[in-house]
């Protein structure tokens, strides 16, 4: 990491949860926080150069109305205001969640990635879990917000609870590879990258397996530092593996 990406993360990181909270956004219990490189594994001292650090969506559940606090009662901040919020912080990139975009136009759209452009701040997209519906819309609306990465999941604790055997995870595992393999070819010709998180579930040889067998520049993994510990893997080991296929990182 250079000087100038050491004293940008010092300052995001020590001034974000007051300046998030003062804004209006207050950080959830889980305490999350978004480092992102641009949209290129990290091969040497250039690339760390062009990282950005930045706040996740998902970290401030409360304030934006996110899932269970969909229905609160008051105020909620919409992208906008967490773009700018981030901004104050000192961040220079924001991680939205689709729930925040998708009911928007393609003016608001629009807006919302010249705003980006003006502050210098970068936009990326969690589009949640990439075997649904709304997983195109999803990258057609980060597409159009400028975004090269857009997040994804393949479910939340789905072992044991939803898969049970061997050979159900056999078959879920098949079914994501095929997944990612149908979308490697849209986000080549849209210039973005699809990054697949370790979501507790795929265990880290698990999840670089399937990458690999995904085989394209344009599909890698949102390495969440975290989420490691929901398959017992070590950390160190982790992120040495899975190092050369991370285009963005989570972290606590």
């Amino acid at each position: 990491m250079t000087e100038n990406t050491q004293k940008t993360g010092r300052r995001f990181f020590g001034k974000s949860a007051g300046a998030l909270a003062s804004a209006g956004i207050i950080m959830n219990s889980a305490g999350l926080l978004g480092v992102h490189a641009n949209n290129k594994p990290n091969t040497g001292e250039k690339s760390l150069k062009r990282n950005r650090v930045g706040g996740v969506a998902y970290s401030y559940q409360y304030s934006i109305g996110l899932f269970k606090y969909n229905n609160r009662p008051g105020g909620k901040f919409d992208a906008m205001k967490f773009l700018e919020a981030n901004y104050q912080a000192g961040g220079e990139i924001a991680q939205l969640y689709y729930p925040m975009i998708k009911n928007l136009n393609n003016d608001d759209l629009v807006k919302l990635r010249r705003r980006a452009e003006e502050l210098n701040m970068r936009l990326e997209v969690l589009g949640g879990n990439a075997l649904g519906r709304s997983f195109e819309d999803c990258i057609n609306r980060a597409v159009t917000l400028g975004s090269k990465i857009v997040g994804c999941t393949f479910g939340f604790l789905m072992r044991p609870n939803k898969i049970s055997t061997l050979e159900a995870w056999d078959k879920h595992t098949n079914k994501c590879l095929a997944r990612l393999r149908k979308l490697a070819p849209i986000a080549k010709s849209l210039g973005i990258i699809i990054a697949a998180e370790n979501h507790f579930d795929f265990t880290v040889d698990e999840m670089y397996n399937l990458i690999k067998n995904v085989n394209s520049p344009h599909v890698g993994i949102l390495f969440d530092v975290g989420n490691i510990i929901g398959t017992l893997d070590d950390p160190t080991e982790a992120a040495d593996k899975l190092g050369p296929l991370i285009v963005a990182t989570h972290y606590k």
